[in-house]
């Protein structure tokens, strides 16, 4: 169950795949080409695009984001570089193109309302094009 607690925005439960080399050196992910995932979610899940701790502070952590739509049955997602995007108008702008050229690590999140009771399942979680 999410619980906000005591903070203003809608709570959220989150997992991430570190990339970086103790969060110092990122890596060039473009030969990539993108993401993809196989997975089942009561919510919808924002894949954001991770830089280094000061990479993110540095875009404000509006870091380009996919949102892949809630399914209660399995399903497959393939979304290019091209197809993160910030996810408000802020001071730094910066692509999904641009992220994976530096990319940090891939945040997976969960976010809902306060007091929604969910699942997710993770099946595959990889390059463009090898989630068939």
């Amino acid at each position: 169950t999410l619980d906000k607690g005591g903070n203003e925005n809608d709570p959220f439960v989150g997992i991430a795949f570190d990339m970086t080399d103790g969060g110092k050196k990122t890596v060039d992910a473009t030969s990539a080409k993108g993401i993809c995932m196989t997975y089942s979610a009561s919510s919808d899940v924002m894949i954001q695009l991770g830089l280094t701790e000061s990479g993110d502070q540095g875009v404000g952590y509006n870091n380009p984001t996919y949102i892949a739509p809630a399914s209660s049955n399995e399903k497959t997602i393939q979304a290019k570089w091209a197809d993160f995007e910030q996810q408000w108008t802020g001071e730094v702008d910066m692509t999904g193109d641009e992220a994976a050229k530096k990319l940090g690590g891939i945040k997976l999140q969960f976010k809902d309302a306060d007091g929604t009771t969910g699942t997710f399942k993770i099946v595959k979680l990889g390059a463009y094009g090898l989630c068939s």
